[in-house]
């Protein structure tokens, strides 16, 4: 999860780098969002961390980061986030195991 309060620039590269070297099969990479009526919205609404009430992006149906930190703008933490897919899965480590698994298994082809 990247945006939670605290992160900066270089702890996104930690856990970024973090997640290479523990090298599982698969990662998942989520948005902090503040919800209302959670602690966390609360704590960004009293911080004045709330860049927008709107979660999602009424034009792409996306969800969009509302958290604008000082130091961290919204739109890095939002960059994080495919930042950490590329980064993670076009190793060549994961692409070459990645690959073995396909040419092994017919499902997995078929997936892809």
């Amino acid at each position: 999860m990247v945006g939670l309060p605290g992160e900066t620039k270089e702890s996104i590269e930690a856990s970024i780098r973090f997640a290479c070297e523990l090298d599982p099969d698969t990662i998942q990479v989520s948005l902090a969002t503040p919800y209302p009526g959670t602690e966390f919205y609360d704590f960004c609404r009293d911080q004045g961390y709330l860049q927008d009430d709107a979660l999602v992006n009424n034009t792409t149906g996306y969800q969009q980061c509302v958290v604008d930190y000082p130091g961290l703008a919204a739109a890095d933490i939002f960059q994080a986030v495919p930042q950490f897919y590329r980064r993670f899965y076009f190793r060549p480590r994961y692409m070459a195991r990645a690959a073995m698994v396909m040419m092994r298994d017919p499902i997995e082809r078929r997936r892809c």
